[in-house]
């Protein structure tokens, strides 16, 4: 996705803000349902091109941050081993993973990998291209703190930052002070399996490009299932998601190992004051990094509050990318750059429906660096099967650093 591209999104953007204001200024005056639908069809809109507008800063963002590179490239630049293995791979998915009818250079020329029934690991330029494109549609991929890995999973060190200092007069004799509480979170990579399938006919047709097939369809299948995890998951044979943590037993008063859940004032709409008060419970120092995330049918919601007061938390700002490369605008709240996400839950009573701080200190993700696969041709005749796995963890390192809006009266 080119820079133009990005451009147009950010007028059609700008140009969309400015017709929910008018809507919004008429509703103010008038409570005709006619007018009311103007504001629901503005908001919705503008929620759209949110989404269109992030996608499309998540593709250049990847490839600024040379997660991978696109398999439309046309393998420009690769070296003569890159391209072998490449070749190999392509000719171990066509010939139904049968490494008999492969050449032995071409057989020499795969990595393989420790699935119990023999099978090879996903070649590095198609590697990339998954990872891309699942981080394009990853929003807590693009705010999180993601580490790649080699073994099976990596120690946090846990700082609560309670270490106490005194002032001392000359003479004085120092006394001890408060030390800092650490510890240690081990995050282990999870076992996350695809088992996409392709007909033998179209596997035959030479016309067909199987490699960029099979990478959509695995960053598809593992991209979906990342984004609900680092959302819900239960930590236990998946990442821990960050609405899966208790609150904190005292208001205000720090506890490891829970998120403190701040009160929304309604069951049923976002308030200004909950907004306000979330945004307020973080401390100051996460407060330059940190973001908002939530459904795209509660950002649509906040866009509709009725008035026009509401429009003084909105603005229009540079989004920026790997080395401050401004990325296009993007649309605050409060000053906050705003992450729509489908798995946060929708508003209804006690819903944890936004999520506010800075995410590269709350979440880690872990990535192990390779995707292994084997094929399948006996289980399903007629076609052939991909079973793909890879390993990813994530759970929460930081637990002063994000806050969760509960929708409840207190």
């Amino acid at each position: 996705m080119d820079m133009e591209k990005i451009a147009q999104l950010g007028n059609e953007l700008k140009t969309g803000f400015a017709a929910l204001q008018q809507a919004q200024e008429k509703a103010a005056a008038d409570t005709d349902a006619k007018i009311k639908g103007e504001v629901d069809k503005a908001a919705n809109a503008i929620a759209d091109q949110i989404i269109e507008l992030q996608k499309s800063q998540g593709v250049l963002q990847a490839v600024l941050e040379r997660v991978g590179g696109e398999l439309e490239s046309g393998h420009k630049g690769e070296d003569a081993e890159t391209r072998a293995k490449r070749e190999a791979f392509s000719d171990f998915l066509r010939k139904r993973g049968d490494t008999n009818l492969m050449t032995p250079d071409m057989v020499k020329a795969m990595s393989t990998d420790n699935l119990a029934s023999g099978g090879y690991l996903v070649h590095t330029q198609m590697l990339g291209i998954i990872q891309t494109r699942v981080f394009e549609t990853s929003p807590m991929r693009q705010v999180a703190n993601v580490v790649k890995t080699n073994n099976k999973s990596v120690e946090i060190i846990i700082d609560d930052d309670e270490a106490g200092a005194t002032w001392l007069g000359e003479g004085d004799v120092i006394t001890e002070t408060g030390t800092p509480s650490l510890g240690r979170l081990e995050i282990v990579a999870k076992k996350l399996a695809a088992y996409p399938r392709i007909t033998n006919e179209m596997l035959a047709d030479s016309s067909i490009d199987v490699e960029a097939w099979l990478a959509g369809k695995l960053s598809d299948k593992f991209g979906r299932a990342e984004n609900t995890a680092f959302i819900t998951g239960d930590g236990v044979s998946r990442p821990r998601g960050i609405l899966n943590y208790p609150n904190w037993s005292v208001a205000s008063q720090y506890q490891r190992g829970a998120i403190e859940q701040i009160a929304n004032g309604s069951t049923t709409k976002v308030t200004e004051e909950g907004l306000i008060g979330l945004m307020g419970s973080l401390k100051e120092k996460y407060q330059a990094r940190a973001s908002f995330m939530m459904k795209r049918s509660t950002f649509v919601e906040i866009l509709k509050l009725s008035g026009t007061n509401v429009f003084r938390f909105f603005n229009l700002q540079p989004h920026t990318g790997p080395q401050g490369t401004v990325l296009g605008p993007t649309l605050t709240l409060l000053e906050k750059p705003v992450y729509l996400a489908d798995d946060m839950p929708v508003i209804a009573t006690n819903a944890l429906a936004i999520a506010y701080g800075d995410f590269s200190a709350a979440y880690t993700i872990i990535d192990r660096t390779a995707v292994s696969m084997m094929r399948d041709q006996v289980t399903a005749p007629g076609t052939t099967k991909f079973y793909s796995e890879k390993r990813t963890g994530g759970e929460v390192t930081n637990f002063e650093a994000i806050k969760l809006l509960r929708m409840s009266v207190s």
